[in-house]
């Protein structure tokens, strides 16, 4: 099996599974239990993670909330802001190509008497400043947009959104989900409120992630989701999972410290693989050429549906869109977004790669695409 749908996932680094195995077994005590030295362990191990990964982030240590991951930290960051600034401002502009998990979170708001703004693309996945600036006002309550896009790899200017954002006293919402570990992501990068992102986009472990609350300049203030036992600053309730946070943080300060090695190796292979697939099927390419992450490309195959083609190459792993929303019949709403018809998006297929990936890979994988569409055509 060739795996080309490293945005969905990636697998565990091994560095990674070795810092969080003590975790699992040894040093099993509950950080919050603070009577003990066992306990106290746990504690100084996420006070460290929580630490260094405030480092490469540029922020505080108390403005990092630990949580599942990015969708539970969407919600905590949109649902927190409105119940908390609500009253006072009742409208949220959002990309229209935000992750489905996210402009769900957003949708939910609705029925609290939100108003949401869809801000329109251009066929670059591009969004439409001129929108942006018509739509904001005092009545903003954030602005939220994705600094990467998870289907097409197009990259937004998250810093230039911000300051329009907070030029009207707007909170700006920003998901790293797909950027962490691929291009540089700070929150200075991002001029972020909030920012998000889940361990398991770089080479962490699943259900770990993390939900960045700016303290200052402005200071973010959210109403907890649910009510509990006060954990994470009273956000995000529940016993720590010591093992992933130990493990993401390890995954983390790899990924950053490999993000030049892998945009070299990965956007070399994917060029390969782009301009193989041009001269032998006639594919075009989907987004942003320019601004986009190293390792992502969406190939529309004109004529043909990617689910015949899935079924043609079963040795091959690459996706239709989005993990989240893959079993479901409906087309990318990205790629409609961008101006493409239902037809055309049933044709475009999404390929990422890490630097796990082979010269070997992408060649049998081009070989092998060019002669299932030749086949199917």
């Amino acid at each position: 099996m060739i795996f080309l749908d490293y945005n969905s996932t990636t697998p565990l680094d091994p560095l990674a599974l070795e810092a969080m195995m003590p975790w699992f077994s040894k040093q099993f005590a509950n950080e919050a239990s603070q009577t003990h030295a066992p306990g106290w362990q746990a504690r100084k191990a996420v006070d460290l993670a929580r630490q260094e990964m405030a480092a490469l982030l540029e922020c505080e240590e108390e403005e990092l909330i630990f949580t599942s991951g990015a969708t539970e930290s969407a919600l905590i960051a949109l649902w927190g802001l409105w119940e908390s600034y609500g009253n006072e401002r009742n409208e949220i502009l959002i990309s229209s190509t935000e992750h489905a998990a996210v402009l769900n979170a957003a949708a939910s708001l609705s029925a609290k008497g939100g108003i949401l703004r869809f801000i329109p693309c251009n066929h670059q996945g591009n969004p439409s400043m001129e929108f942006i600036q018509q739509h904001l006002s005092e009545k903003t309550l954030a602005l939220v947009m994705m600094h990467a896009n998870n289907e097409t790899g197009t990259i937004h200017p998250v810093k230039e959104l911000s300051e329009k954002a907070h030029a009207f006293g707007a909170f700006f919402v920003c998901d790293a989900t797909q950027s962490i570990g691929k291009i540089s992501c700070t929150v200075p990068d991002t001029g972020a409120d909030l920012m998000f992102a889940s361990a398991h986009k770089f080479h962490g472990p699943k259900g770990t992630g993390f939900l960045f609350l700016k303290r200052k300049n402005p200071r973010v203030q959210l109403t907890p989701l649910l009510p509990g036992s006060g954990q994470e600053r009273g956000l995000r309730h529940g016993t720590l999972n010591v093992p992933g946070i130990v493990g993401m943080q390890k995954a983390f300060s790899l990924s950053c410290a490999r993000i030049w090695e892998f945009a070299a190796h990965t956007s070399v292979l994917r060029t390969y693989l782009e301009q193989y697939l041009e001269l032998h099927t006639g594919a075009a390419i989907n987004g942003d050429m320019k601004n986009r992450l190293p390792n992502t490309t969406n190939v529309f195959f004109p004529g043909l549906r990617v689910a015949s083609l899935i079924k043609k190459t079963p040795t091959l792993a690459f996706s239709a869109g989005s993990a989240c929303t893959s079993a479901l019949p409906a087309p990318s709403h990205v790629l409609l977004a961008m101006g493409k018809s239902e037809e055309e998006s049933y044709g475009c297929a999404r390929f990422s790669l890490s630097q796990e990936t082979t010269r070997n890979e992408i060649e049998e994988a081009a070989r092998l695409l060019a002669q299932a569409c030749k086949e199917l055509s």
